[in-house]
């Protein structure tokens, strides 16, 4: 046998290192299919356990008990209890996981209405307590000078929950410089438009600047 040349070494050797190189693209494109099914998988599933959930929530007035029951196939995850103590709504902050099938007890010092859960669902507690959700919350909204804004300046109640889109309009020479809010569900920031949430009563006001 003839010795091999340094050339076909060499060439053996690209032949190899372009061969692992394409193995190795090809297993990455492989993995980042799969990764991509499995996000749209997951956000499918997480769609459709949406819209699956349920709990059953009882409140005992008497004892001051909530009690948090899972009906469905999946955990469930409570994140917050809404409450209503002296008629003032609270939202207490949780992090409770409720297995198919098993429940929760809490000792509640007010008058809890409601939970909210990680997938973004309110459940709400059958109680004999007031339920603010059959009242109106008052959105007071005001401006500095400079500009105006959509809903006008002024006082307007709206239904426990309702989602509001507040506008700020600069006048001439001026600029929006951002909201400040205060209450449960308000927003302090330089959105426009912005959007809160009514979930107690709420102010917010548009300043401006030249």
């Amino acid at each position: 046998m003839g010795k091999l040349s340094i050339s076909s070494v060499i060439g053996g050797i690209l032949v190899i290192l372009i061969a692992l190189t394409a193995v190795g693209m090809i297993t990455s494109y492989y993995f980042y299919g799969l990764h991509v099914v499995e996000e749209a998988h997951a956000l499918s599933n997480w769609l459709t356990y949406k819209d699956m959930e349920q709990l059953a929530v009882v409140y005992n007035d008497t004892s001051h008990v909530l009690i948090i029951k899972n009906m469905w196939n999946y955990p469930s995850t409570i994140t917050f209890i809404v409450d209503n103590e002296s008629g003032t709504l609270k939202f207490i902050s949780e992090n409770i996981t409720i297995f198919p099938g098993g429940s929760v007890s809490l000792r509640i010092s007010g008058d809890p209405i409601s939970v909210l859960t990680a997938f973004g669902n309110e459940f709400w507690a059958v109680s004999t307590a007031p339920n603010p959700y059959f009242s109106t919350y008052a959105v007071t909204i005001m401006s500095g000078k400079g500009g105006t804004t959509d809903p006008a300046p002024g006082t307007y109640y709206y239904p426990y929950g309702s989602k509001l889109t507040i506008t700020a309009k600069p006048n001439r020479n001026y600029v929006f410089v951002g909201w400040s809010g205060t209450g449960y569900g308000s927003y302090t920031g330089s959105d426009n438009p912005a959007t809160v949430y009514v979930w107690s009563n709420i102010t917010e006001t548009a300043s401006f600047n030249r």
